[in-house]
């Protein structure tokens, strides 16, 4: 009898663990200041490490500045693009794209004044399914 509550609760933590492990868990980065620079740099990145497959990246700092996107990401995709700080006109980001490879598996959205602005320039290449 003993061995037998032994055995199910060894079951159960595993069944536990095994539905925890398929918890989806989707890591974040932001741009690290309202300064210009470019989307491969880590340390332009907070934390500092380029946007991977999963991440959300957000472009959110208040100021008028430019992120280059002129090498293909590592990753396959990112999880999702937000460009602009919601409720908020002094966050005028710009995006520009001159290569290809910039895939964005989820939503991208553009927040705060409507002056946001995603170049995609010769060579460059996005793509977006938010299916």
């Amino acid at each position: 009898m003993k061995t037998a509550r032994i055995f199910s609760r060894t079951r159960l933590v595993a069944v536990l663990f095994a539905c925890l492990g398929m918890l989806r868990t989707e890591a974040q980065t932001s741009w690290g200041s309202a300064s210009s620079g470019n989307w491969n740099t880590a340390s332009s990145w907070t934390p500092a490490t380029v946007p991977g497959v999963g991440t959300n990246a957000f472009i959110t700092n208040s100021g008028t500045f430019t992120v280059t996107y002129n090498s293909p990401m590592a990753a396959a995709n990112i999880a999702s693009l937000t460009l602009g700080l919601s409720g908020s006109s002094a966050s005028i980001p710009t995006l520009t794209l001159t290569a290809a490879g910039f895939n964005v598996a989820g939503t991208c959205t553009t927040a705060g004044s409507a002056s946001e602005v995603i170049n995609v320039n010769s060579g460059g290449v996005m793509t977006h399914d938010s299916s």
